[in-house]
């Protein structure tokens, strides 16, 4: 995103916040709020500032979280929340807590479950399952990777565990590659996600274990 695209951004965040503070008990100006922080951080993400982006992701995940009490049937406001969840999740792992990270992905993950549980077909739930598995993978490797190198068998559990993750995400994009459903980046995403299982696998193999088949 340009300036240009992030000055609009941040435009919208301040005139929803104005309208916020005018109508507290609105949900659909609150649901725009949450929209603009998770827009903020994604500007914030993509210039490398992944302090400042996990603020703004944690106060969209506030708002949803909210909005998902008053609503519980909302499968919008659950969406939302297992949406922000997930970007929570990664910007923790860019900034150094991937067992944060891991704690909320699983809750990301539950909400996207129970979705899909739903609407088995839907490959829009289909695919953001597929990215909060690749960000549990990323939140296992980073974990292993910060483990003490005497304790090698919690390495390795780290390792496997960060393999599962990336192989259940691999499978689940070539399955939608496959149907046609993905397109950009997500289309590479199985050969991106292929370079990560292989990476585990040399660091498995550093330790004298075998991957998991």
């Amino acid at each position: 995103m340009g300036a240009l695209g992030a000055a609009v951004v941040r435009h919208a965040l301040a005139i929803d916040e104005a309208l916020a503070a005018g109508n507290p008990l609105r949900q659909d100006i609150r649901h725009a709020l949450l929209v603009d922080d998770n827009n903020v951080g994604d500007v914030l993400t993509e210039l490398g500032d992944h302090a400042r982006a996990l603020d703004r992701y944690r106060r969209g995940l506030d708002i949803g979280e909210a909005l998902a009490r008053v609503d519980p049937a909302n499968r919008q406001y659950r969406s939302d929340t297992a949406t922000l969840r997930g970007k929570v999740g990664r910007a923790l792992i860019a900034t150094g807590d991937p067992a944060g990270a891991v704690h909320i992905l699983r809750g990301a993950l539950e909400i996207f479950n129970e979705i899909r549980a739903a609407d088995p077909d839907n490959e829009m739930t289909r695919a953001r399952l597929a990215a909060i598995h690749a960000s549990l993978g990323a939140a296992c490797a980073a974990r292993a990777a910060g483990v003490p190198k005497g304790r090698v068998a919690q390495r390795i559990a780290y390792w496997r565990a960060a393999r599962g993750w990336f192989q259940k995400s691999r499978d689940a994009w070539l399955d939608l590659r496959n149907r046609g459903a993905t397109t950009g980046t997500e289309a590479v995403e199985p050969d991106r996600l292929g370079g990560e299982i292989a990476a585990c696998d040399v660091a498995l193999a550093r330790l004298g274990a075998t991957a998991p088949r």
